[in-house]
């Protein structure tokens, strides 16, 4: 794990040394970099929780990097944010595949860094063997139930028809910046450049 440093804070009397972390969350900056799980949505539950008690108008960005996950914890997380009274922005420092890529799409903003990548594919990728032929159908049809889910958020906030983004789920679908703002994936590249040659983006 990298060290990281911490941060100076002055305040009337001392100076206070805090984590780079804190800082940043006081910033309110939050980071997913793992994959996603119980504990993991848990996580970034608790930290939107208090930054939305802390202050319910203002802006929230989450950075993300991330090969997705478990998707029942990760649609909770989804459907929060869309219902948060702070705006949410969104942020791919590397990567956001499958279940990240969802939390990616809550943003109100969601940008992309240059040579990041948004992905999307079915929920039955994820599927693994089972001997019993009667826990195979059931499997299957609750993978079915949450593909469409997956459909229609995707659908909805791109603004594609579901039979566009199904045909995304058949297979690992990778969208670099350019791409995913033209599927309406991305509203913004940082690190670009329009066409007069100004940078485009949000600022940290």
């Amino acid at each position: 794990m990298t060290n990281l440093p911490n941060v100076l804070k002055e305040t009337c009397n001392s100076t206070n040394q805090i984590s780079l972390d804190t800082a940043l969350f006081r910033e309110r900056k939050i980071f997913l970099t793992d994959p996603l799980d119980t504990d993991t949505c848990a996580a970034l539950f608790k930290q939107l929780l208090c930054l939305e008690s802390a202050d319910s108008g203002k802006e929230i960005t989450l950075f993300i990097n991330s090969p997705g996950g478990e998707v029942l914890p990760t649609l909770a997380v989804y459907h929060h944010l869309r219902g948060s009274e702070c705006p949410v922005r969104t942020v791919i420092i590397g990567r956001a595949a499958s279940a990240a890529a969802l939390l990616f799409l809550a943003g109100d903003k969601r940008e992309m860094y240059r040579d990041s990548e948004f992905m999307v594919h079915s929920a039955m990728n994820a599927q693994s063997g089972y001997e019993n032929p009667f826990e195979a159908s059931e499997r299957l049809e609750r993978l079915l139930e949450t593909n469409e889910v997956i459909c229609r958020i995707i659908s909805e906030r791109t603004g594609k028809p579901e039979e566009t983004v199904r045909e995304w789920m058949k297979k690992d679908t990778f969208f670099k910046p350019g791409e995913a703002l033209e599927a309406g994936a991305a509203t913004a590249v940082i690190g670009s450049t329009s066409s007069d040659g100004r940078p485009e983006g949000g600022a940290l």
